[in-house]
């Protein structure tokens, strides 16, 4: 069955994949105290705090799609192995060989195998995520029933508390990290399934704000804390939870993003319409792709933050455009070749 293209989808995934790309390419408040309270520091802050919620909308518009779809065909096997574990192998492959070249991070068996069982393989950890809900989806197709507003909160609420849960077992076993950090995705998973009982857009944009603003808050506070050598929200192996893909206030960001795209018709010209359209199309590859391009760029380039001495905010926006077009036309060209198109879960 061939899903027929919505455009406030390829909105909502265009936006995540802008969103990933806004989170790496940000070398300013991953400096910390360097440049801290500056207004470069907040613009990339602000921008930063929003596009945590990135992944889980992906998360959501897998469910929209993926649920869907396995309700007409029940067959996900091979999108399971074009989809995902032939981009995961090739991909995770690539990530180990440039921490070895560019970061001097030596492996052997043991190391190698504990960690991918860590889910120490950066952005994609997001696969092991793919992965896993796409495997639970005959179980998941089942609860597919009308999601009414007190049935979303609760779902909202519940994809909170498993994050808690996982994030602290994970401080203590990192080992179930690569079994389990699907499972707190579920509820969002489902939740996106939801076409009906949309709510206002005016409730949308409070939420929204009010994430962004929580978001934003504690990690200037957290990072003033850490460089007066105090704590605060700060734990082994889990950083600054209000950052988390799956706290609270990324909830607000998520939830609010979805509900007013999705609520909302958009009329933009022909051209800006086929171009989100195609980003849409591209947003997996990019994924998969961009910190290695960031990682040439600077490398290569010569972008690293610590080189630069004009304006921080100018060259975070300008570093942003560069990555996702050099990333966008990466993938483009990608899937013009018949057999590499595979590792960015195209058909060959």
């Amino acid at each position: 069955m061939k899903i027929k293209r919505v455009f406030e989808f390829d909105l909502i995934r265009a936006l995540a994949a802008i969103m990933v790309v806004a989170i790496h390419t940000d070398a300013i408040t991953a400096s910390s105290s360097n440049y801290l309270g500056g207004i470069s520091w907040w613009m990339a802050n602000i921008i930063n705090s929003i596009s945590r919620s990135a992944v889980p909308l992906f998360v959501m518009l897998s469910g929209s799609l993926v649920l869907k779809t396995y309700q007409v065909n029940q067959n996900l096997k091979p999108k399971i192995v074009s989809k995902l574990l032939i981009p995961a192998i090739f991909w995770i492959g690539i990530y180990f060989l440039t921490q070895y070249k560019w970061h001097g991070v030596h492996y052997n068996v043991l190391t190698l195998i504990l960690a991918i069982i860590n889910s120490s393989i950066g952005h994609l950890y997001y696969l092991y995520i793919a992965i896993g809900l796409y495997l639970i989806t005959p179980f998941l197709s089942s609860y597919l029933i009308k999601i009414k507003y007190y049935k979303k909160i609760y779902l909202l609420i519940l994809s909170i508390f498993l994050n808690a849960i996982f994030l602290l077992t994970r401080a203590y076993n990192p080992f179930i990290t690569i079994f389990l950090v699907w499972f707190p995705y579920i509820p969002l998973y489902l939740l996106g399934s939801e076409d009906k009982n949309r709510l206002p857009k005016y409730y949308a944009v409070v939420l929204i704000i009010t994430g962004t603003l929580i978001n934003a808050s504690t990690n200037y506070y957290g990072n003033l804390m850490l460089t007066s050598n105090q704590s605060i929200w700060w734990m082994s192996r889990i950083g600054n939870y209000f950052w988390d893909t799956l706290s609270p206030s990324t909830i607000l960001i998520t939830y609010g993003i979805w509900e007013y795209l999705r609520n909302t018709k958009f009329n933009f010209p022909k051209l800006i319409s086929k171009s989100i359209s195609r980003l849409s199309s591209s947003s997996y590859g990019i994924y998969l792709s961009h910190p290695f391009i960031i990682w040439l760029v600077d490398h290569y380039g010569n972008l690293s933050i610590h080189q630069i001495t004009g304006s921080l905010w100018a060259y975070y926006l300008a570093k942003l455009l560069l990555i996702l077009t050099i990333s966008w036309l990466f993938v483009e060209m990608t899937k013009k070749v018949k057999y590499l198109k595979a590792v960015i879960g195209e058909k060959s």
